[in-house]
């Protein structure tokens, strides 16, 4: 095993450093995806003319697609040419760049197509490979670690949600979309490469 599979004791310092970095890997990716997403719903739809049926469809193919790709998660993170660290910031990349698409979505497609990407990159980049990864590195505090983490999505939504709802009341729904997609670029990535 390599020292960033080596399972290692809850008390280790680089230990703490990859809990910090997860919990911030899913506040601002889950947060963004579970939660803000949703605060496109009313000005996307009065602004284009859609149905909220028709600009929600997406997020449910999303969510069902999250479901076929989740057992793929695991075997996709120990790919060794790639690891883990490549895989998460491939998929971090690839969340942030649809956000920036979707700031210049002008029909109805590419809102679902967006919100089905974002489903299924989310599940390589949030919640299950963060799981693995402190799986792998506590032994001791294992199930309170994965619980706080897991509570992270919660407290980036309290975060999240008013400054998101801001920025569409004062600037409007596209340049929310480019925001949230700064958010998880910002965030995320640099975790992801390095953490």
């Amino acid at each position: 095993m390599d020292n960033h599979t080596m399972p290692l004791r809850s008390n280790s310092a680089r230990a703490w450093v990859v809990f910090a970095g997860c919990c911030l890997l899913v506040l601002s990716v889950f947060s963004i995806q579970g939660t803000c997403s949703t605060l496109l719903l009313a000005p996307v739809t009065e602004a284009m003319g859609y149905s909220r049926a028709q600009f929600t469809l997406g997020i449910s193919i999303g969510s069902i697609l999250q479901i076929i790709f989740a057992p793929m998660v695991a075997k996709a993170l120990s790919i060794k040419k790639i690891g883990s660290r490549g895989i998460i910031s491939i998929a971090v990349l690839l969340f942030a760049g649809v956000y920036f698409w979707l700031s210049t979505a002008t029909k109805l497609w590419q809102w679902q197509v967006g919100f089905a990407l974002t489903g299924v990159i989310q599940t390589f980049c949030a919640l299950i490979p963060v799981q693995i990864i402190l799986n792998n590195w506590f032994k001791d505090r294992l199930g309170l670690v994965i619980g706080i983490a897991v509570a992270m999505s919660s407290v980036g939504s309290a975060i999240l949600s008013p400054v998101i709802s801001n920025i569409i009341a004062t600037y409007g729904w596209r340049m929310s979309c480019v925001v949230m997609g700064a958010i998880v670029g910002v965030i995320g990535l640099p975790l992801s490469a390095t953490i």
